[in-house]
């Protein structure tokens, strides 16, 4: 907090200035990214759920993956922990899992470089991995069994203060088609965005 902001916070809140003092301190606050004084997540415009289950949208993911049986939260690695939240589905041919982690915080590049490297060096293990216009940058990874009726995704995005993980494993008797799943694990992802979006 610096001096003038400090000093239009005291005059607003103690000393009673009135409506004026009160509109500059919201002014200076909004321009530093803070509520009331309080560093708001990371200083971007992003803000962390109270749960990731909060955001999932299933309907991008399409009718054919299944109805949602379950839902849990799930934490995930060791020096940069992300919290998840794994939906269980059961569709007409088989069960499926949809997974979304979320972390708003001052290092989601950090975040991004560990996944970035996991997938770089998954290319060799027959998974397809591309680049995905979404945020500031974004990485798709599959592998799809050999005939077609068991696939593993994950979509990795960062923008400014998000890191964001989509994952989806399916099952079922119809081949899957890692592009189709590409793009609506692109629509879940973004639909959790908007939601997370001051």
């Amino acid at each position: 907090m610096n001096r003038l902001h400090s000093m239009v916070l005291v005059c607003a809140l103690l000393v009673g200035c009135g409506e004026k003092a009160r509109a500059v301190e919201a002014e200076l606050a909004a321009e530093a990214n803070m509520v009331v004084g309080v560093p708001a997540g990371a200083g971007g415009p992003y803000s962390q759920p109270s749960s990731p289950c909060d955001v999932v949208d299933l309907r991008p993911l399409g009718s054919d993956v299944g109805r949602a049986t379950s839902t849990a939260t799930q934490t995930e690695g060791d020096g940069h922990q992300i919290t998840g939240c794994i939906v269980d589905l059961s569709a007409s041919d088989g069960d499926n899992r949809f997974k979304l982690f979320v972390s708003v915080d001052s290092d989601p590049d950090a975040r991004f470089a560990v996944f970035d490297q996991a997938w770089s060096d998954a290319r060799t293990t027959g998974h397809t991995v591309e680049p995905v216009e979404l945020g500031s940058r974004a990485i798709y990874a599959a592998h799809v069994s050999g005939d077609g009726l068991h696939i593993e995704t994950v979509l990795g995005v960062l923008d400014q203060n998000l890191y964001l993980e989509a994952r989806f494993t399916g099952d079922g008797s119809q081949a899957w088609d890692s592009a189709d799943m590409r793009d609506r694990l692109v629509g879940a992802a973004g639909s959790a965005m908007n939601s997370l979006a001051r």
